[in-house]
Formats: C-alpha cells, sequence, structure tokens
C-alpha cells in the first residue's frame, strides 16, 4: 500500500503521459492574430515591423496579438524592432515538423522579447531558435514569471541545416516547468540575429524524451546526471515501486540502471519526480 501511494503522490506532482496543447505558435499560420501580423509581410522573405521603439523610448510601446506581448528594447540608443516574416531564412531548417509552413520572428536586437499567454503549470515549453550567425551571444534568454531560468534546466536538440556554405543550426530547446499555477513564459534575444520559429507549451512535465529531463527543487535530472539539490538521500524507484538503489550523492549517474519509467525521492518526503531513462 505504501509503495502504491508513494506512486500516486509522485504521479500527481509530476506528470506527461498526456499531452494537452496549451499555446503554440508557428508565426505564419496560427494563431489568426499571428497569421494576420505575417501576411501583412509584402513578400515571401520581407519583413513585417510587429512593434518599433525610437532611440531612447520616448514613446514606448508593446503589441499584443493573441495574448502574446511583442516587445522592442526600451532603453536602446537606437530605433528597436521586432519583425514577423513569410519565410524562414535560407540557412536554417525549420519548425516543430519538417513539413510545416514556414515563418519566423526576428528579434532583431538584443533584449527585444516575445512573451506567451498565460498558462496553468506544471507544463512543458519547447521553442526552436536559430542565430544569424554561429556567434556564441546569439541566443535566447528565457524568464517564466519573469525569474530567469537557468539554462542547464533545458535539453537541446541541434538540428542540422540544409547542404550549403552558410548553414546554421536550429536548436530546439525544452525545459520542464514543474510549479503550479499561472505561468508566464518570455523569449529574449541576447543579441541581434536571433530568429524563433515555433513555441509551443503542453501540459504536464514531459518524460517523452531521452535520455531522462525533468527537475523539482530538490531534484534536476539532465541526460544520465542527477544533480542532488536537497543534500540528502535520493531514493530511486521502479515504475511498480520497487527500489532500485538510493544515493546522497550531489551528483548521481543514471548509467548503471536500465531504461524505464522511473521515480526519484528525496527521502522521507513526498518531493519526486518521474523520469524516463
Amino acid at each position: 500500500m505504501k509503495k502504491l501511494i508513494f506512486i500516486m503522490a509522485v504521479t500527481g506532482i509530476v506528470t506527461g503521459l498526456q499531452a494537452q496543447v496549451l499555446f503554440y505558435t508557428d508565426f505564419r499560420t496560427t494563431p489568426a492574430g499571428i497569421k494576420a501580423l505575417c501576411d501583412l509581410a509584402t513578400a515571401a522573405n520581407a519583413d513585417h515591423i510587429v512593434v518599433q521603439n525610437p532611440a531612447g523610448a520616448t514613446a514606448p510601446k508593446d503589441t499584443v496579438v493573441d495574448g502574446c506581448t511583442f516587445s522592442a528594447n526600451k532603453s536602446s540608443t537606437t530605433i528597436t524592432s521586432v519583425v514577423i516574416s513569410k519565410a524562414t531564412q535560407s540557412f536554417v531548417p525549420y519548425g516543430d515538423t519538417a513539413g510545416c509552413t514556414p515563418g519566423r520572428l526576428g528579434l532583431k536586437n538584443s533584449m527585444n522579447s516575445f512573451t506567451t499567454p498565460s498558462v496553468q503549470g506544471p507544463c512543458t515549453i519547447t521553442y526552436y531558435c536559430a542565430g544569424s550567425s554561429a556567434t556564441a551571444g546569439r541566443q535566447i534568454m528565457v524568464t517564466i514569471n519573469g525569474v530567469s531560468t537557468p539554462d542547464a534546466g533545458f535539453t537541446e536538440l541541434t538540428i542540422p541545416g540544409p547542404t550549403g556554405a552558410a548553414v546554421q543550426a536550429t536548436r530546439k530547446m525544452v525545459y520542464s516547468y514543474t510549479s503550479t499555477g499561472p505561468c508566464v513564459i518570455s523569449l529574449i534575444g541576447n543579441g541581434g540575429g536571433v530568429y524563433l520559429y515555433d513555441v509551443k507549451i503542453e501540459a504536464g512535465v514531459s518524460i517523452k524524451h531521452s535520455p531522462a529531463i525533468a527537475r523539482t527543487n530538490a531534484i534536476q535530472i539532465n541526460g544520465y546526471v542527477v544533480k542532488n539539490n536537497s543534500k540528502a538521500r535520493i531514493d530511486f524507484y521502479s515504475l511498480s515501486g520497487a527500489k532500485v538503489f538510493s544515493s546522497n550523492a550531489a551528483v548521481i549517474s543514471l548509467r548503471t540502471i536500465s531504461k524505464g519509467v522511473y521515480f526519484a525521492r528525496v527521502s522521507g518526503t513526498n518531493e519526486g519526480i518521474k523520469f524516463i531513462r
């Protein structure tokens, strides 16, 4: 009975077997308001300015469409703008599936941003991004409810671009947000030449990825490594509730256990997480 109660408690904290989409945009066809913005572009490769702020932001503004906020840097000494286009850049693949309609959001200047509507946590955030060069600074910073999210919380998949001398890879980024309550995600350009292609938020914490990706305040699982933030013993259980092993090490390897679905729990508490190996 104790094993069953524990599994139910952890499953209540972290789920992900049914992926209900809470929000999705491909910046081209959906949702309707964003599609209408993209349709204003005069040609496939032309940019339509979604929002633009003057130097020094003497009259700063945002654009809000479909509950999404497009924001240009309000403190820049130069003109800043966020643009949308009907086509991807020629040097990157795009999107959630190979057959999706191409479109892109250009965060043209540092600190320009795209903010999603409020959704209910826990949830899984997936986005695709690319930079116009391989410069390390051309990437996305993420805040959730205004708080910066550490890069270590993400799993990254690099998708090679099409053949060509100017090819850049697209990065698929996935983050599991385990807290309950409202959740607002901002994707912020950390430098010019950063593009977004798909942004999806699904209900529950995803366990579909392999190796494991999941986190709580006490336990962070990324790849085959468990970071033990609790400084206490962590017990690992199989899906049936049988204890597999325990460790109080600061960093724990998962390479020695067989593939499958597991639970990790801070010993003596109900704080735990469900993950796939």
